[in-house]
């Protein structure tokens, strides 16, 4: 009842809009990859020619053996050590012959080949090859620890899953032996069927083995193809890619994993040597923009690749798409923490709670119909779609309690100015 008498005083009534997604696309980028000789190698985004890499992560106290997958947050990455069994946390500037600062490894947490690893807020992800699992871990996990879920079993259909990438209610997954892409729920456990399979011919995938996401694409690394191929973000069943970078000016030679920001394309190019740039929205049988590749680099069978950001807010939905003064709006995403400000349209949120990193609970102001944005230290997410500003009409008997308000407000300021005039109404 409070929130709808506030919502008398509103100016604005339209339709309500679906639910908004977006995803932070990242900002300023450096790019780190797993290279063949046991090292993760890093250059700044606009790297190219014959450079050397800023920091070479490589040596014994490392323990890399056959390093494949990495996944990178604000501080730290997450290397997936394959032949030794292991994650392998590090900090994100790590440099030289240095133990990683923490590990998941032993006999508890099943690993056998654990090639593809992501990371979200709260979940270390792990494609756990030989094992023909992907496993969940909390994502300060240590030691000799069992996963929290697992993803395995006939249901699953998996065999040699590759790699993961995951967004903010998925997992995607290239099932390397049944040439597909598989994607389950972001909280999925157990013996599992999949919610969606990128399966058949016209898909053209051969032997997926990288994978990433981003707002609207899934993009996947296929190695027997030589091809990047590139879905929209629901794509199901045997549908051609949107997109396909392939043919001889690519340069490709068994591509084994691809990584995007805003306006690049990174390609870990693996028999070529090289990691190869094109731009976001590249197609067909183009020449990479740039390629990193020559003696200076080191770069031998590059593995896996992975690009850093600012780690702007994440809006991936809200709920109810729209409301009027006093309504509370659950915002969910990631990235939330020390969040300053929410906004719906050009209007500050009356109040707003931050739950936890991936969600908040914002009450709507006297508003305006227009996107949702949440800001913090480190930048601004603003949803794809627009919430919509409701004005509450009143009802009948709510037109009738408002009047007989102001006619006795009215009333009653006769009367006092009456009495403050010294005069009295007349019998």
């Amino acid at each position: 009842m409070w929130e709808r008498t506030k919502a008398l005083c509103s100016i604005v009534f339209l339709i309500s809009l679906l639910l908004g997604v977006v995803y932070n696309r990242p900002v300023d980028a450096d790019i780190y990859v797993v290279n063949g000789p046991n090292s993760v190698v890093t250059w700044p985004d606009d790297a190219n020619g014959n450079v050397a890499p800023t920091t070479n992560l490589s040596g014994g106290s490392t323990t890399f053996n056959d390093p494949d997958g990495i996944a990178i947050d604000e501080n730290w990455m997450y290397v997936a050590n394959r032949v030794n069994n292991s994650i392998d946390v590090f900090p994100l500037d790590a440099d030289g012959n240095t133990a990683p600062t923490s590990s998941i490894i032993g006999a508890a947490t099943t690993f056998d080949g654990p090639i593809g690893v992501a990371v979200d807020a709260n979940w270390i992800y792990v494609a756990n090859g030989t094992h023909q699992s992907i496993d969940v871990f909390p994502i300060d996990a240590s030691g000799n620890v069992a996963p929290t879920r697992t993803i395995m079993g006939g249901s699953t259909g998996l065999s040699w899953p590759y790699d993961v990438a995951v967004d903010a209610n998925w997992m995607y997954v290239p099932d390397c032996y049944n040439s597909r892409v598989v994607v389950f729920p972001l909280n999925a456990d157990g013996n599992v069927a999949p919610t969606r399979i990128i399966v058949g011919g016209a898909t053209t995938l051969g032997d997926p083995r990288g994978v990433t996401v981003d707002a609207s694409w899934i993009y996947v690394a296929d190695h027997s193809s030589d091809s990047i191929a590139i879905f929209p973000l629901d794509a199901d069943g045997n549908v051609a890619p949107t997109r396909s970078i392939a043919g001889g000016s690519t340069t490709f030679n068994n591509p084994n994993d691809v990584a995007v920001d805003t306006d690049w394309m990174y390609v870990a190019n693996n028999s070529n040597h090289s990691i190869d740039v094109f731009p976001i929205d590249a197609d067909g049988n183009v020449a990479p923009t740039r390629s990193i590749q020559g003696g200076a680099t080191t770069v031998s069978n590059p593995q896996g690749i992975i690009v850093t950001s600012v780690v702007t807010p994440i809006i991936s939905s809200f709920s109810p798409s729209s409301g009027h003064t006093g309504s509370l709006i659950t915002i969910s995403g990631a990235n939330f923490t020390d969040a300053t400000s929410v906004t719906f349209g050009d209007t500050d949120a009356a109040d707003f709670t931050v739950d936890s990193a991936t969600q908040i609970t914002a009450e709507v102001a006297y508003g305006s119909t227009g996107t949702i944005k949440v800001t913090t230290p480190l930048g601004t997410g603003e949803s794809s779609q627009t919430f919509t500003y409701k004005v509450v009409i009143p009802t009948l008997n709510e037109w009738g309690m408002i009047i007989a308000f102001f006619m006795l407000a009215g009333a009653g300021m006769i009367v006092m100015r009456r009495q403050r005039s010294g005069k009295v109404l007349a019998p």
